[in-house]
């Protein structure tokens, strides 16, 4: 890894949250203001070729949200499956816009100055199955995806990570379609130019830009003011 890069725990960068029950009840509309998405919703995201939700089998009301005491999730969060044999698919999605997701499903947002979608393709190269208790159904907690490395990366050097991760799958798509190759050499491809960005061959190492343990500083600022935040709600 580039010297300028630093080693941290997820759990140290990012705000992690575990879905909330959705009763029967409250399922079966499907137009409203929150979407409320199951595992099922994530798979409709990747199988549609997209990174970001657009819609949701099922939504709710504001006042529906308060009854369930339901807290969105922010736009650009990562959200994936916790529990069942999902895990094992490694479907991640972003969130299109504030929403609520259910008890199979846990949701990873980085505080800034990080990119939401660093931290998408991040995760894209973790295989969480790997993670999950061997249990007769397999699940996984909020302390095993906290204590994921996650590289810290300048934050100039970020933004040109995901516009090269981006031009690369395109290219991929493009290779995709003209030879006709098969999913699983499509996904091998994808996850060569993934581990080559988390890795800092994808883009030239600038030496001015300012190093991860600076970019650290200001993440430990902005979870603490998410955290101050947090407590004057419950106040």
């Amino acid at each position: 890894m580039p010297k300028e890069w630093k080693w941290e725990y997820i759990g140290n960068i990012s705000k992690i949250t575990s879905g909330i029950g959705f009763p029967k009840s409250f399922q079966g509309n499907p137009s409203g203001y929150i979407p409320f998405l199951k595992v099922k919703d994530i798979s409709n995201t990747v199988l549609n070729g997209k990174t970001v939700t657009t819609e949701a089998d099922n939504y709710i009301s504001y006042e529906d949200c308060n009854k369930l005491n339901g807290k969105p999730l922010e736009k650009g969060t990562v959200v994936f499956a916790k529990i069942g044999e999902a895990i094992h698919l490694n479907r991640r999605a972003l969130l299109g816009q504030p929403s609520l997701i259910d008890n199979n499903v846990m949701g990873v947002k980085v505080f800034r100055p990080l990119l939401d979608a660093l931290m998408f393709y991040y995760l894209s190269t973790i295989k969480l199955g790997d993670l999950s208790r061997a249990t007769t159904v397999p699940s996984i907690r909020k302390s095993d995806v906290e204590q994921i490395p996650f590289p810290l990366i300048p934050v100039k050097e970020q933004c040109l990570i995901v516009q090269e991760i981006d031009r690369y799958f395109s290219i991929a798509d493009e290779v995709e379609e003209i030879v006709n190759k098969n999913s699983m050499q499509s996904q091998s491809l994808r996850q060569s130019i993934l581990k080559s960005a988390f890795k800092g061959k994808l883009v030239p190492q600038d030496p001015n830009d300012e190093p991860a343990s600076v970019l650290l500083e200001r993440i430990k600022s902005e979870k603490a003011k998410s955290k101050k935040s947090k407590q004057m709600e419950i106040l």
